[in-house]
């Protein structure tokens, strides 16, 4: 523990009472205050890890879907009055988006879904892990990850969609990749570019869970609110022990 006090949230004890101090990012801040989480909120951090899933979603735009990671990140205003990550929504569940808890490269790809504040949503179902069998600019074959397909958005004839919602056989053009610069690296390593060409010519049950996924820190507040935080926003959260 610091000599102020003070630790990041990521770094915190589980299941001792904690105390927001600080949040050192200010769009953070803004964003979180919007979940229900500021400076002098009561909480206690979760021991237990968080599993992340595939979601199949409906919003304004239409359907989409959403890696575990970016799922984990939205926070729902249900209809019934309560508030709960994403994540942790049933099939049928509805809301609105009261916020994010993260500022994040990968947030852009929630305006072009059309998941931003205040936006209908609906948790259609979960999804099993899939890979995307993909022929790449004509000549390269690939298996591309769903939590990659999801982030790969892109026009299919006069169509605009993510390319995990493609058609088989289909050509479908990179308009823009989302995520940070790992993710952008990542992808780039695969061949995969803004104007390149892809066509998906199948879909499989993915057969191997990547590991090293950094998981949501999960907390709980005095009220019984549950939050998950993306753990470069826990770094960006101070508490103390109370």
């Amino acid at each position: 523990m610091p000599d102020n006090g003070l630790v990041a949230l990521k770094d915190a004890p589980c299941g001792r009472p904690l105390v927001v101090a600080a949040i050192t990012n200010n769009d953070l801040a803004t964003e979180l205050a919007r979940t229900g989480l500021a400076e002098g909120v009561e909480l206690t951090k979760s021991d237990q890890e968080v599993p992340l899933a595939t979601l199949r979603i409906r919003g304004p735009k239409g359907d989409a879907v959403l890696s575990g990671k970016m799922a984990s990140i939205i926070m729902v205003h249900l209809d019934d009055g309560s508030k709960a990550p994403l994540l942790e929504l049933k099939p049928g569940d509805q809301g609105h988006v009261e916020g994010l808890t993260a500022t994040t490269p990968v947030t852009k790809a929630f305006d072009i879904l059309g998941l931003e504040e205040n936006d209908r949503i609906t948790l259609v179902r979960r999804l099993p892990p899939m890979d995307y069998i993909t022929l790449v600019g004509g000549k390269r074959r690939l298996k591309i990850p769903e939590d990659v397909a999801a982030k790969i958005w892109g026009r299919m004839g006069d169509k605009q969609l993510q390319f995990c919602m493609t058609k088989k056989g289909e050509p479908f053009e990179i308009l823009e990749l989302f995520g940070g610069p790992p993710r952008q690296e990542q992808m780039q390593a695969m061949g995969l570019t803004k104007g390149g060409q892809l066509v998906l010519e199948g879909v499989e049950q993915a057969q191997t869970v990547s590991l090293g996924q950094q998981h949501p820190v999960a907390v709980t507040t005095k009220d019984g609110l549950r939050i998950l935080l993306h753990p470069q926003a826990a770094r960006e959260t101070l508490v103390r022990l109370i």
